[in-house]
């Protein structure tokens, strides 16, 4: 289910999903919903009550399974849900299709590919270690430092 979990994250064209799955042992029922454009994108709540749980991609199915959620259930409702985003996905590019070649659109996806390896390149780049530039700017920033701290030190001797 984390498989699941993790594919809704990183693919779902949906801004929110909602889902209300029983528990098992009794006719209660949690409300799960994930928001995109949320920090906590997780949360659920005994249905019809006010307040949510949060909850992170990594830890919703331990919190589910500790509220005695059917967990096959969400299982099949999460299935449901990417199936449905595939199908989403499947039009699009059918109707693509119809606008452009099949070699147009095997370019553009190349050149997409291409351009985030070298957007990821570039960032592990900057990241990963200091540019000689920066090198030179602290350095000079520390000379500042400690000129104004020499500066103050002769006031106060003074």
């Amino acid at each position: 289910m984390d498989k699941l979990i993790n594919y809704i994250e990183r693919n779902a064209f949906d801004d929110q999903m909602y889902w209300v799955i029983p528990r098992l042992y009794s006719g209660a029922e949690i409300e799960i919903q994930w928001r995109k454009s949320q920090e906590s994108r997780w949360r659920f709540r005994q249905k019809g009550q006010l307040f949510w749980t949060a909850a992170t991609n990594k830890n919703i199915i331990s919190l589910l399974n500790k509220e005695k959620v059917d967990l096959a259930v969400f299982d099949s409702h999460l299935r449901a849900s990417i199936l449905q985003q595939v199908v989403f996905a499947k039009k699009l590019l059918e109707e693509a299709g119809e606008l452009f070649s099949q070699k147009q659109i095997e370019d553009a996806v190349k050149e997409n590919d291409r351009f985030l390896n070298e957007l990821r390149d570039a960032i592990l780049a900057l990241t990963s270690k200091k540019r000689p530039l920066e090198n030179k700017v602290e350095s000079d920033n520390s000379k500042k430092k400690l000129g104004l701290q020499l500066v103050k030190k002769s006031t106060k001797e003074d």
